[in-house]
């Protein structure tokens, strides 16, 4: 075969490839694709909606989308701000319900026989230029399926009634159940103001981050946002006790949406408030500020009744999940050690404890002790991520944290300083060995109604740990230098784990031939 005819059969070739792989191949696939599909309710795009009629007898909802394409208002029977993903449910109820039979060249009396002439729904979805109406009649005892039709088709369509479980739900299952969410993701919490009842008013605000020398770009935000009491110089709030905060913030939900309730009827005490939430979103002129004012108890329930600022309706909230907000300042707080203590700053670290004692110090060469003895930077780094994360059970303050620091000074004690690469000191931290708080220092006496249950107390044989077994009750009383004043914390006797059990346990482990001389030496102390 000459050059010419193998070129002819190449394209000849190459033509019919592409003519399988461009026509005929998604031809195919297009047709299996509508196979599959069977038959369909709608053929409607869901971005192109933009309102929405659900007619339950004589009753009316309606939604109509907002100004942005992706949220929906609810219109009637009351207007409000809707739950996105139940209105899209409408939706997807009828364009994704696949029939399980069809009904065609029905006859004149169809539609009362399958309870369409008096349909229990009918829902409306509107495109524009296209409106869709489709028919929801009775409910096929044999299959439990419903019959549905299509105005602008003559024909009927049996689905499975499940999947249309979204046209029976009550009104208020349709409406924004939020109170404090911004359901703009561009948008976040920069300022909570919190005003109990009978108690000082709080504010929080979060911390920005400090702009780096030399630069007008901030540095890189902690993993966890700082907070702060009182304004962006005031103490920082407790990590733990803001976290459960801003859960509330943007997940607390309304429970019920009672009817016919009057803001001002007083019997909702909304002039008195029992509790006050503001939380400001963003800043400058993108600034928003949601309000949730909550006012008296529903009877003797834990229920109370509220207000969200915006939206002129009464709600009700469960008191459980109002806690968070009620923390008071002391429950504020900063129970962590090392406060926002940012480890990469530490260029020096000096412990002096029974078990190990000595100072190192960091490099661009790595880690070294005092006589310039290569230093475990993995160990290094390990205890500095350790003490990040150390946080003292109760912080407690007064006449008795001045009895627990006896426990300083009548046995073993163990101190941290953490310092800069240029010596200032950053941290200083003083452990004592482990106690029974309660045994050290006993608490106040107990009140008189409280009385007959101390005595059972009393009368009840103190628990022994078992033989290898931590007393549970035991704590560590650390002194922490620019902490809280007057104040000792109470951490767990773990905490003395992340510290090395000697120094060796601190020493670089470099090869056999590459020990410096007189390696067995301990370089301990400054």
């Amino acid at each position: 075969m000459n050059a010419k005819k193998i070129l002819a059969l190449s394209i000849v070739l190459a033509a019919l490839a592409a003519i399988v792989f461009f026509w005929e191949i998604p031809g195919q696939k297009a047709k299996e694709a509508k196979e599959m599909a069977g038959d369909q309710v709608l053929d409607i795009k869901y971005d192109a909606v933009n309102r929405i009629v659900l007619e339950r007898g004589a009753e009316t909802i309606e939604f109509v989308k907002d100004k942005t394409g992706e949220d929906w208002q609810m219109t009637k029977p009351v207007a409000d701000q809707t739950e996105r993903w139940m209105v899209q449910s409408l939706v997807s109820a009828f364009r994704f319900a696949r029939p399980s039979r069809t009904l065609k060249d029905l006859d004149a009396g169809a539609l009362e026989r399958f309870g369409l002439d008096k349909p229990r729904a009918i829902i409306t979805l509107d495109a524009g230029g296209v409106v869709k109406r489709v028919r929801v009649g009775m409910k096929n005892p044999i299959d439990n399926s419903a019959y549905v039709k299509p105005e602008d088709q003559n024909l009927v369509f049996l689905i499975t009634d499940s999947t249309l479980s979204a046209i029976e739900k009550p009104v208020a299952e349709f409406r924004l159940h939020e109170l404090l969410g911004l359901r703009d993701p561009g948008l976040k919490v920069s300022r909570i103001e919190i005003a109990a009842a009978d108690a000082p008013p709080l504010t929080l605000v979060q911390e920005k981050p400090p702009k780096a020398e030399g630069t007008p770009e901030p540095e890189p935000a902690a993993a966890e946002p700082v907070w702060r009491l009182d304004g962006p110089n005031g103490p920082v709030a407790d990590e733990e006790a803001m976290k459960a905060i801003l859960d509330k913030v943007a997940g607390l939900k309304a429970i019920t949406f009672p009817e016919n309730a009057a803001l001002d009827d007083p019997k909702y005490a909304f002039d008195k408030p029992t509790l006050k939430v503001a939380a400001t979103y963003g800043e400058g002129e993108k600034e928003k500020t949601l309000t949730l004012t909550v006012g008296a108890r529903e009877g003797n329930s834990a229920i109370y009744y509220a207000q969200a600022g915006g939206r002129p309706f009464i709600v009700t909230v469960q008191a459980q999940t109002l806690m968070p907000f009620q923390v008071g300042r002391e429950g504020l707080r900063d129970r962590r050690l090392l406060g926002v203590l940012n480890p990469t700053r530490v260029g020096i670290i000096d412990l002096q404890g029974p078990k190990a004692s000595f100072r190192i110090s960091r490099s661009a060469k790595g880690w070294a002790f005092a006589d310039g003895a290569p230093a475990s930077a993995d160990r290094a780094d390990d205890l500095l991520r350790a003490a990040a994360h150390w946080r003292a059970d109760e912080l407690v303050g007064g006449p008795r944290a001045k009895r627990l620091t006896e426990a300083l000074r009548t046995g073993e004690t163990t101190s941290l300083t953490l310092l800069d690469a240029e010596g200032k000191a950053l941290a200083t931290l003083r452990f004592s060995a482990p106690i029974d708080p309660v045994q050290f220092a006993p608490l106040a006496p107990p009140t008189k109604a409280a009385a007959p249950a101390a005595k059972a107390a009393e009368a009840t044989p103190a628990e022994t740990p078992a033989p290898g077994k931590a007393n549970e009750k035991e704590r560590l009383v650390v002194l922490v230098e620019g902490g809280y004043p007057d104040t000792v914390y109470l951490t767990p006797p773990k905490t003395l784990a992340d510290l090395p059990a000697s120094v060796d346990e601190m020493k670089a482990q470099l090869p056999a031939a590459e020990e410096p001389a007189g390696a067995g030496a301990s370089p301990e102390g400054k």
